[in-house]
């Protein structure tokens, strides 16, 4: 008498959200995601929403730090009251910076490639500037985003400063919805606490965060039980809320197949 023994061919599927292969470098041609143009503003105003913000990213918003104090200046966001002859440890203590929030909407990741910015300082104001991230709101000590900068001349619509290189930095690429990436642009080194300084005064946009915006991944991957196999493509990489490809349990000869688990 031929005997039938149920198997169970299992389905194990790892969704695990967040967790991404990332090559440094390797991008769709990054697009602006996050850009301010304060043309129009009197420069004072307490914060100042992003007038290019991609649809799938959380609204972005440029302030202040507590330590220093907005000011008036027409088509900038300008800040005074440095501490005279201020250092980059006491811009830091101090909460001498500018401040914008990146944060993919649910489902969506960020990756980032650049930072574009238009600095404007008047003669006392200060002429030394440091980018810097973080992941957790500054909680802990934020990180150096490429190399301090120095603006010594004086131009009254400001100057276009070299670009921040973002794409070679792992933390900022892949980062998924729930995690917010805060910038902090420190300044220091005014000459008096009168002197001001600000994000403008050229024409066009004076602030840009460029990169990628796409869809969370998953990864499915299908595993067959002894005396049991599987056809069809396993793994495979599916968007969030997409459907994988189809894939078929098939048994071995004398046997057939039961169940999924």
């Amino acid at each position: 008498m031929r005997k039938f023994v149920f198997i169970t061919i299992s389905i194990i599927v790892l969704a695990l959200a967040g967790f991404f292969i990332n090559i440094p470098k390797i991008f769709a041609i990054p697009e602006t995601l996050i850009a301010f143009e304060p043309n129009g503003l009197a420069g004072n105003e307490a914060t100042f929403n992003a007038t290019i913000n991609n649809a799938n990213l959380n609204a972005s918003v440029l302030s202040r730090g507590a330590g220093i104090t907005p000011s008036v200046l027409a088509n900038a966001f300008s800040a005074s009251h440095f501490i005279n002859n201020g250092t980059k440890a006491s811009a830091i203590s101090n909460n001498e910076y500018y401040q914008v929030a990146i944060s993919a909407k649910a489902n969506y990741k960020v990756s980032l490639s650049s930072i574009d910015f238009n600095f404007r300082r008047s003669s006392k104001g200060p002429n030394a500037y440091q980018w810097q991230y973080s992941l957790d709101e500054f909680a802990t000590a934020g990180i150096d985003a490429g190399a301090e900068g120095s603006y010594t001349g004086i131009d009254d619509n400001g100057l276009a400063m070299p670009q921040i290189d973002l794409s070679s930095i792992p933390d900022l690429q892949n980062v998924t919805s729930g995690t917010a990436i805060i910038f902090r642009m420190y300044a220091w080194n005014a000459s008096a606490t009168s002197g001001t300084s600000a994000i403008g005064r050229l024409a066009g946009d004076d602030l840009v965060f460029k990169g990628n915006v796409n869809l969370v991944t998953r990864t499915l991957t299908y595993v067959a039980g002894a005396l049991g196999s599987i056809t069809g493509i396993s793994p495979q990489t599916v968007n969030h809320g997409s459907d994988g490809t189809e894939v078929t349990a098939v048994p071995d000869t004398n046997y057939h197949f039961v169940n999924w688990s």
